[in-house]
Formats: C-alpha cells, sequence, structure tokens
C-alpha cells in the first residue's frame, strides 16, 4: 500500500460481522499501522470482550509502498503479529481470546480501502495485492511474501501454507 498525506485513521481493511466484532488495519495520522481486533460482549452489553490491537513500532513515511501482514493465533500467547515489509513491528499486549471468531461468517461486508460500509475512513493512496489466508503466516512467510510480490506465500520451500488456506486474493 502507498499514502499520500494521511490525516485521520484511514482503513486498509476492515471487515464488521453480523453482531459488530470488527477486524481491522489502518494507518492513523501519525502514520503507525494498527492491526486491531475487536469482540462485542455477547452476553448483551454494549462493551467489546475484548480488543486487540498490535501497532507498528515505526511510523511510515508517504508515497514508499509497504507490504503489511497481520497474523493471529489463537493458541499462542500473545498471538497477534505485524509484519511490514517482511519484518515483525509489532505484537499483540494481551492473549487472543480462543472464541475470538466464534460469531463470524462470510455474509458481512470486508472494507478494502475504507470502512465496511464504504463510507468513512478512505484510505488515500493504492492498495494491491490482498490476500486473506486461514492459517497464520510465520515470519519466513511474511518476509517470502515480501520479497517476491509475484508469488503467494505458498509457494516459500518449507512452508506449512496450503491453496486451501488462500480463502481470498485480489492480485489488483
Amino acid at each position: 500500500s502507498s499514502a499520500s498525506n494521511p490525516s485521520d485513521n484511514q482503513y486498509l481493511m476492515d471487515k464488521t460481522s453480523a453482531d459488530a466484532d470488527r477486524i481491522q488495519i489502518m494507518m492513523a495520522g501519525t502514520g503507525q499501522v494498527t492491526w486491531r481486533i475487536a469482540s462485542v460482549n455477547h452476553s448483551g452489553t454494549d462493551d467489546f470482550d475484548s480488543v486487540l490491537t498490535c501497532i507498528s513500532t515505526r511510523s511510515l513515511a508517504t508515497n514508499p509502498w509497504y507490504h503489511i501482514v497481520g497474523t493471529i493465533n489463537i493458541n499462542e500467547t500473545r498471538g497477534q503479529k505485524l509484519y511490514i515489509n517482511g519484518v515483525l513491528e509489532g505484537t499483540g499486549t494481551v492473549d487472543v481470546p480462543t472464541t475470538i471468531f466464534d460469531y463470524w461468517s462470510n455474509d458481512v461486508n470486508l472494507g478494502i480501502g475504507s470502512v465496511d460500509s464504504g463510507n468513512a475512513g478512505w484510505f488515500d493512496g493504492a492498495i494491491c495485492n490482498v490476500q486473506i489466508w486461514n492459517k497464520e503466516f510465520t515470519a519466513e512467510d511474511a518476509s517470502y511474501a515480501y520479497l517476491n510480490p509475484e508469488s503467494l506465500a505458498l509457494n516459500r520451500s518449507g512452508t506449512s501454507l496450503t491453496n486451501s488456506n488462500l480463502k481470498l486474493w485480489y492480485p489488483m
């Protein structure tokens, strides 16, 4: 992705479940990237049960292209990771609840370059090669994906990724 003159939160990706759970990758006006997963309290209140946030350790400059990967592993302590250009730039601050994806389905919108409704948080830049996998990238997979933008990470020798793990790909 490449941005020009960010001022407010700009969404690279946003998906909201029917129950208002959210998965987001956004860039703040400071240039820091946030990989956020918010789960509502399914016991009936409007509060979030958990908000998992992973923020990049550096701010991104305007105009260069960046390769951004957000991963989550519910079986790992602090299992949320953010890679920028193949390098680990942030890890989660809380443990990932094992129920984090219990209320998700594929019948909700996915916003690429804005919030999922498409009416706010526009990303002022270009986005290409959007991929969603149902298996976590390793550090080696994230590095391979950055260094080989015309190839999928499943082509890396030694990866455990398979074609069936790739759930969405917009090469753009």
